[in-house]
């Protein structure tokens, strides 16, 4: 997912602006597929197990997506490859942006957004290779300051594997 994409919806949820979500974070509303693997590697490769549970469930496991192991490393998950996102969904897990600071989760699943910025349940091993999760996320349907979208609440347990 490209960086714009990701600080947009992050600032739209943060925020509870209209227009959240895929559509607004994109032209074609789809990030498309992603790319396996993807810290500029050859032979890299990710596995996820993530089942996300409450107001959005939905089953991402497989060996489709994109770790970037870098100083901040990100763990990308597109609803192209795992249809229970939903079109244009997406999970994406983004290590400490400064040293000592927590992860932070943003999930896009159907119609609902949703951001955890504690980081309190994610895990990111020192090599950055392995993640564990097990994290609630708040969310909401989309909305407007004036009449914000319903509360959403899920929780994401599993792990994500990068080699």
């Amino acid at each position: 997912m490209p960086c714009t994409r990701r600080l947009l919806a992050f600032a739209c949820l943060a925020a509870g602006l209209a227009g959240c979500g895929p559509a607004a974070s994109s032209p074609s509303g789809n990030a498309g597929p992603s790319r396996t693997g993807g810290n500029g590697t050859s032979g890299s490769s990710v596995t996820v197990d993530l089942v996300i549970t409450g107001d959005r469930p939905a089953v991402v496991k497989g060996t489709k997506g994109r770790c970037v192991l870098i100083h901040s490393p990100s763990y990308e998950f597109s609803g192209a490859d795992y249809p229970d996102l939903g079109t244009g969904g997406d999970v994406s897990i983004v290590g400490p942006m400064n040293p000592g600071g927590p992860p932070s989760l943003k999930a896009l699943i159907g119609d609902g957004g949703f951001l955890d910025t504690d980081g309190g349940g994610i895990h990111i091993s020192p090599d950055q290779k392995t993640v564990t999760v097990d994290q609630d996320l708040n969310g909401s349907l989309p909305g407007t300051m004036e009449h914000p979208g319903a509360p959403l609440h899920d929780h994401v347990r599993g792990t994500i594997t990068c080699s």
